[in-house]
Parts: structure tokens; sequence; C-alpha cells
């Protein structure tokens, strides 16, 4: 995600922890177990949150 400039934060701004890191990705391998519809349903979010970062309540910023 540096590569792009990309930056994950909890709702407040700050950087998550690994409790937090470890509860996204493993919400990221539920968003993918249905077809990857977590996933595809990035785009159609006003927040741009997949189905791992609404569960673990974090939010992808540019930086």
């Amino acid at each position: 995600m540096m590569v792009f400039g990309l930056k994950v934060v909890n709702r407040r701004g700050d950087t998550i922890g690994y409790s937090l890191a470890f509860l996204r990705y493993v919400a990221s391998l539920f968003s993918l177990l249905f077809l990857g519809m977590g996933i595809w349903w990035i785009p159609l979010d006003l927040n741009k949150q997949g189905w791992h970062d609404k569960l673990a309540q974090s939010v992808v910023i540019r930086v």
C-alpha cells in the first residue's frame, strides 16, 4: 500500500494496531468468500469501504 501512497487508519485518523490489522485481515478473507462481493462493494459504498473495513472500523486514505 505504501507504493500507492495509501494508509489504513481508524475512524479518528490514528494508525491501526496489530489487533485491528489482524481483525481486518480475517474480515478480508470473509469478504472474499462470497465471490469477492466484499471487495466489489468498495466502488459502490459512499465511504469507499469494503466489508473488511466496515467490520474493522477502518478507512484507507491517501498520504
